[in-house]
């Protein structure tokens, strides 16, 4: 899976995104947009009424 900063996710997608919706890795990791070792984004986070309907039981 492609590792991307959030700055770099923004660019790509063209969106200005806030970046307490993506969870970062906790080291820092070689940004393959930038090229620079940041933190990069592991998922993004699902809007809690989607956690609440769709949860595993």
């Amino acid at each position: 899976m492609a590792e991307f900063c959030v700055d770099c996710w923004n660019k790509l997608n063209g969106k200005k995104g806030n970046p307490t919706k993506y969870v970062l890795s906790k080291e820092v990791d070689l940004c393959e947009g930038c090229g620079k070792y940041k933190r990069v984004i592991v998922r993004v986070e699902e809007k809690p009424f989607k956690l609440l309907l769709f949860r595993k039981r």
